[in-house]
This record gives C-alpha cells, sequence and structure tokens, in this order.
C-alpha cells in the first residue's frame, strides 16, 4: 500500500464528523506528508473541495477498522514492496 493510501484511510477513520469531504482529505494528507521530505502530494482537481467523498456509517466505519487492523498486523509496507518487477 502507498503512504498516499495509507494516509487517505488514516483521515477517514480518524474523522470526527458523519461526512467526510474531498478537502478534508486533502489536508489531511497535505499536512501528515510535511514532515516526509521523500513524500509531496500533489492534488490534480477541478472542484469546490466541498462535495462530499463518504458519509460516514457504522458499516463503514467497521469495515476500515477491520481493513486498518489488518493492515498494521502486516507490519510497515510499502506499495513498492509489493510489487514484482519483471522485465
Amino acid at each position: 500500500m502507498s503512504e498516499f493510501t495509507r494516509s487517505f484511510l488514516l483521515r477517514i477513520e480518524s474523522s470526527a464528523s458523519e461526512n467526510v469531504r474531498y478537502k478534508d482529505i486533502m489536508d489531511f494528507i497535505s499536512d501528515d506528508f510535511e514532515s516526509n521530505p521523500l513524500q509531496t502530494p500533489v492534488f490534480v482537481t477541478q472542484a469546490t473541495f466541498t462535495e462530499l467523498f463518504a458519509e460516514r456509517t457504522p458499516k463503514l466505519e467497521k469495515a476500515m477498522t477491520d481493513f486498518l487492523i489488518r493492515l498494521r498486523r502486516r507490519g510497515p509496507t510499502t506499495f513498492l514492496s509489493q510489487m514484482s518487477l519483471k522485465n
């Protein structure tokens, strides 16, 4: 899993609001990567940034929690380390 995807999922999981806006996700990812010189998130959009990405429901919260628990058990990995490069 990429660091971007990890950060994306963590934002949804940590949302205190019932609704998650695209802008909330972008702000979280930007802040998350601020201290990492190896990561520079780039967002290419044409939007007002007020659109809703998702509505937090008990079903979504359970799915996110279950997924992140499984991911954390696997230990730190990166997207590239999971890919097999073939020539």
